[in-house]
């Protein structure tokens, strides 16, 4: 979450709308590694612990409206973090390799690579895992937990790529007109 944190506002500042205090934290931020990481890791146990009680109380809310009324909730929240470790392990791995491969994280958002698309189909695989993970640890209702826990879900991430994608054509259409 907060390298998502960082790549929304790295984004906004590339299409000329930065936050305040954007180019006097966040652009240093970025353009090293070794202020990157510790910036990562500390907002990342935040991140960490937000998901940890909102995201599983959420989750454990579906469950609920799914058709298990008698839910051990910290069983919920493990289940969650199991399908969210599907979505977020290989983007936290791909940064890893670009600390390696690009001398800082902007160098490495801003290269014309095409590898870290691969990264898109894990969203989606998480929201198979997360289904999986209902239906065998709890005791819900097919046709509603499909709802919750795929339908839903994906009609958020179509909605998401949909936003990514007017926000990279935007940056493209900035970046050609500075040109």
């Amino acid at each position: 979450m907060s390298i998502d944190q960082i790549d929304r506002n790295l984004f906004r500042a590339a299409l000329g709308n930065p936050r305040p205090g954007w180019y006097l934290l966040g652009q240093p931020m970025v353009e090293s590694w070794f202020r990157f990481w510790p910036w990562v890791l500390a907002f990342g146990v935040v991140s960490a612990l937000i998901v940890w009680y909102i995201g599983g109380w959420w989750f454990n809310l579906r469950v609920r409206w799914s058709g298990d009324k008698l839910i051990n909730r910290r069983e919920g929240r493990l289940v969650y973090t199991f399908a969210g470790a599907v979505q977020t392990l290989p983007s936290v791995l791909y940064v890893i390799a670009s600390t390696f491969l690009y001398e800082s994280y902007y160098d490495a958002v801003m290269s014309d690579e095409v590898w870290s698309s691969v990264l898109l189909i894990f969203p989606l695989w998480s929201v198979g895992t997360n289904y999986r993970g209902v239906r065998a640890r709890f005791d819900v209702r097919a046709w509603p937990a499909r709802f919750w826990f795929i339908i839903l879900p994906i009609l958020v991430l179509a909605l998401l790529i949909g936003l990514v994608g007017i926000a990279l054509n935007l940056l493209a259409r900035a970046t050609t007109t500075v040109a």
